[in-house]
């Protein structure tokens, strides 16, 4: 999961729009929340036992994360 408003296209790029304190936020949020999101990639990874009821828990985290931020002045909200 990257914070940027393009998507990077090579390495060089990632490393220049990673935000480390972001993702770090991210992932206490986030297993405060009961899910856990990879620490060294900053994904989810799934399997074929992966619920449509276990994406949903995720975007439903991903959405307080994002308006809990958007509320805080931390980041501008969605138009």
């Amino acid at each position: 999961m990257l914070f940027s408003a393009a998507a990077p296209a090579n390495a060089t790029e990632v490393a220049r729009v990673r935000q480390d304190a972001l993702e770090a936020l991210l992932h206490v949020y986030f297993m405060n929340r009961g899910v856990l999101v990879t620490p060294f990639h900053c994904m989810m990874l799934t399997c074929p036992a992966t619920l449509e009821s276990d994406a949903q828990r995720f975007v439903t985290v991903l959405d307080g994360f994002c308006s809990e931020l958007a509320r805080r002045g931390a980041v501008s909200a969605p138009r």
